[in-house]
């Protein structure tokens, strides 16, 4: 494996570790949420869906122009 790609591989782990760790607290509150506002919760949680995968596309972009 090329130094270039365990740099990759270290980006992506913690970009996953970050994830993982907004996570926690983030379902905590959803799950409240979720008791309260049905409609607003599924909101929410489609937004950081789709702010994780904006995050990917970023990585996946810049790991193609590296290259």
């Amino acid at each position: 494996m090329s130094r270039g790609g365990t740099k990759r591989l270290l980006e992506i782990s913690a970009v996953f570790a970050s994830v993982n760790i907004g996570a926690v607290p983030g379902s905590v509150v959803s799950g409240k949420l979720l008791c309260y506002f049905n409609i607003n919760s599924v909101i929410l949680f489609g937004c950081i869906c789709t702010f994780i995968g904006v995050i990917f596309m970023f990585i996946a972009t810049r790991a193609k122009l590296q290259s």
